[in-house]
Order: structure tokens, then sequence, then C-alpha cells
């Protein structure tokens, strides 16, 4: 009984990473600014290194690793289509919708290792763990750049270039002028 709940507990985060994957896909391609599409595609690979490493964590207790896209994660996607439209791809939309699907990511990672830590294994816990703080190095850059974004809008300090390194290879390097 505790695999097959520990099954549910680690596909509840595939799930996660699968619509992650798809929507920074999609933001890398329609993305204007070349640092956007960088900061997308690197997102991106951290989620499928995450969904990796959770679907084999699954197939090796026997189950099947979630590849099917809610319907909700549908709505939202076709809501960014078409506020893809009606913003015209602007920056701080990109920006704001990837800082709140980031935090959204925290928060469930936070509830699991707080709520469901119970049916997971020390190395699994160790596991989500380390991804969840890759997933904070991520947010903590797409805030910075947001928070640049407003601080050097208009300002002197506009083309001040600056340099975040995190974890797994997260290694960006962004303009500061927008």
């Amino acid at each position: 009984m505790k695999e097959t709940k520990t099954i549910t507990v680690l596909n509840k985060l595939v799930e996660l990473h699968n619509d992650r994957i798809d929507g920074y896909e999609t933001s890398a391609k329609v993305a204007d600014d070349p640092d956007l599409k960088t900061l997308f595609t690197q997102l991106g690979g951290n989620r499928k290194k995450c969904r990796q490493e959770l679907a084999a964590e699954i197939s090796r207790l026997g189950g099947i690793p979630k590849e099917i896209i809610t319907i909700s994660d549908r709505f939202f996607r076709a809501w960014m289509d078409v506020n893809d439209v009606i913003t015209g791809k602007d920056r701080k939309y990109f920006l704001d919708s990837c800082e709140y699907k980031e935090a959204e990511a925290i928060s469930t990672y936070e509830a699991v290792l707080e709520h469901e830590a119970g049916y997971l294994s020390p190395e699994q816990k160790s596991m989500i763990y380390i991804q969840q703080t890759l997933i904070e190095t991520g947010y903590d850059h797409v805030k910075s750049l947001s928070t640049a974004r407003i601080e050097n809008s208009g300002s002197a300090m506009s083309g001040v270039k600056f340099r975040i390194e995190g974890n797994e290879g997260f290694n960006a390097q962004s303009d500061a002028h927008f």
C-alpha cells in the first residue's frame, strides 16, 4: 500500500513538470527577447531532468509515470496563447506568468514534503528537496529579472549586466535594460 501512495505522490510532481515543460517550450518559441528564450530553455531543461528522475523512481517502484496533460493544464495553455495575442508577447507578462507558475511549483513541493513525507523514503525525500531547491533557484532568477526590469526601467542603470548562478548547471546571464 505504501508503494502505491508513494507512486501517487511522485506522479503528482511528474504532472507538475509535464505542464511546466510544455509551457517553457512554448514560451521559448514565442518570446522575442533572446535572454528570455535562453531562460525558458534552461528552466524547461531543468524540469525535464526533474521529471526523468521522478519517472525513473516511479518505474523502479513498479508504477507508470503520468504523461497525461490535464484539462486545466490545457486551459491554462490556451489562455496563455490568447494572452500572447492580446499582450503582444510582452516581457512583463512572460516574467509574471513564469514567476506565478514557479511559486505554484514551490508550494506543491513544500506541501509534498510537509504532508506526504511519510510515504517517501529518505532517498526520495532528498531527491525532492534537491529538485525543490533547483526550482527555487529558477524562481529567484525570474524574480531578479522582474525586479531589475522595474528598478532599471528608464534609469541610468539600464544596460547593467548581472550574473546569477544556481544549482545543476543553471547559469544565466541577462541584460538589465528593458
